[in-house]
């Protein structure tokens, strides 16, 4: 079974990898992997990357390192989901020497606009980190939505609306607050069981208020920030911090079946919360 990774397992694959690979090359590190150098995480399930140039070897490193240090590790970067933003490898980041590979964060924008067009709870904290500590800049994050925007007619899984409005809703002020008589009636939170994954939620919920670390109490830790906006829950940072990390370790009972069933629930908490978006601003 892969293991979660943390912030040193991830520094000594990369350097096993400048090492194992037999030529020079530029290995561009997304996703859970920035955020976990960055301190946004304090773990990810996997390292996705992309090589570019791709070294000699490249692919042999892998399948060796990924078996020998029982990691996760995923061919895939923002423009496998989003069109490529102009000028992503001038705004990647570097990171280190070894061996033969030099390490860079791919694009911050790139991935910043990729994790908003997916929404996941995780990867949206993970834009409100990139903003907070000055990586990314709201303007220049519209600018380039704004570039790619008419390019979207190729990519049939997104729609551009949602995509538009998402953006635009992350480059705007926080979101207000919810009127007071909805976030009252949301104490029974008999409503949420209409929601796509409500039930999960439901049951996370009163799992979550009894103290209990259950799957479904994880997940309502995973989505803390948008379940606190909606004045679900109040906010425990302290608690939310290894939120993913105790999730996995639950998991971890199906054996090879935990990386999946991990993003499986990750994939339902995401629908979750886009019907969740939906029913607030309907109330409002």
């Amino acid at each position: 079974m892969r293991q979660p990774i943390q912030r040193e397992s991830l520094l000594n694959l990369m350097q096993a990898m400048g090492l194992r690979v037999q030529g020079p090359g530029r290995i561009y590190l997304t996703g859970g992997a920035t955020a976990l150098l960055y301190g946004w995480r304090s773990m990810t399930i996997d390292v996705d990357l992309k090589a570019d140039p791709e070294p000699m070897g490249f692919f042999e490193a892998i399948a060796d390192l990924k078996d020998r240090l029982s990691v996760n590790i995923e061919l895939a970067c923002p423009s496998d989901f989003i069109p490529e933003i102009p000028g992503w490898r001038n705004r990647s980041r570097f990171i280190a020497a070894y061996g033969n590979l030099e390490f860079y964060h791919y694009d911050p924008y790139s991935q910043a606009l990729s994790k908003i067009e997916r929404s996941h709870p995780r990867d949206l904290m993970d834009v409100e980190s990139m903003l907070n500590t000055g990586w990314i800049e709201k303007q220049t994050l519209l600018e380039l939505f704004q570039q790619i925007e008419p390019m979207l007619i190729r990519y049939p899984s997104i729609d551009p609306d949602t995509f538009r409005n998402s953006v635009i809703r992350c480059c705007e002020s926080k979101m207000k607050e919810q009127p007071l008589a909805y976030r009252s009636e949301s104490r029974h939170h008999e409503w949420l069981r209409d929601l796509p994954g409500g039930e999960m939620i439901h049951a996370g919920l009163a799992d979550h208020h009894s103290g209990k670390n259950t799957i479904a109490s994880c997940m309502i830790r995973i989505a803390a920030p948008r379940l606190a906006r909606a004045g679900l829950i109040e906010r425990d940072p302290s608690a939310e911090a290894d939120a993913e990390l105790a999730l996995y370790a639950l998991l971890s009972g199906e054996g090879n079946a935990a990386h999946s069933r991990y993003n499986s629930l990750l994939r339902e908490l995401s629908s979750f919360e886009h019907a969740l978006d939906q029913q607030l601003a309907h109330a409002t």
